[in-house]
């Protein structure tokens, strides 16, 4: 009896996760063509929608040289309004808006496997930052040691304390040298 309600929970958790939405957002030098044909072009100046049938996607085109995660859908967007992908091209921008859902996580994956760039994160220097880089990396495991540490010792960086140098620093600064010349975590 035990295995067979294993069974459905198992069944249960499989159609949700078929069924789930997303909430990521995509932006960049990528096209794709949806599992129903529909054809999709990720530009630098807007975002599109992460598929919420990510398995679906094929004939992936892209010369990205680097992929960006971005933490929050704030910094994407103002990423967004300083032209960052036409400034940095080519290039894709991505962001789950926080935690990232599955489908935003299964398109990182897929982006992975199918490109072979680079793939660099932005996110802010605390445990909740560090917890959602880990989830983009290794999935829903939590590393409680390593943000004990992080938390214990109060210090922490937001990535919107780069706007008070001045509102573009973040894109036309800070970003361009990291990926440059280096630099990162």
């Amino acid at each position: 009896m035990q295995c067979f309600v294993s069974y459905i929970l198992l069944l249960l958790l499989f159609f949700l996760w078929q069924l789930s939405t997303s909430k990521g957002c995509i932006a960049g030098n990528l096209s794709y063509v949806e599992e129903d044909g529909t054809k999709i072009n990720c530009t630098c100046s807007t975002s599109a929608a992460v598929s919420s049938n990510v398995e679906g996607m094929r004939n992936l085109i892209t010369d990205a040289k680097f992929i960006l995660i971005v933490e929050k859908d704030a910094t994407f967007q103002r990423l967004l309004d300083d032209d960052f992908c036409n400034t940095m091209s080519p290039c894709i921008i991505i962001t789950g808006k926080g935690v990232p859902d599955v489908n935003t996580r299964l398109l990182v994956r897929k982006l992975w496997d199918t490109c072979h760039v680079p793939i660099f994160a932005l996110v802010d220097a605390d445990p909740h930052g560090i917890e959602i880089m880990c989830i983009y990396k290794y999935g829903s495991r939590y590393f409680p040691l390593q943000l004990d540490i992080m938390a214990t010792s109060q210090m922490k960086a937001e990535i919107q304390a780069l706007n008070s140098f001045s509102s573009d620093y973040l894109s036309r600064v800070y970003l361009p040298n990291k990926l440059q010349f280096g630099g990162w975590i």
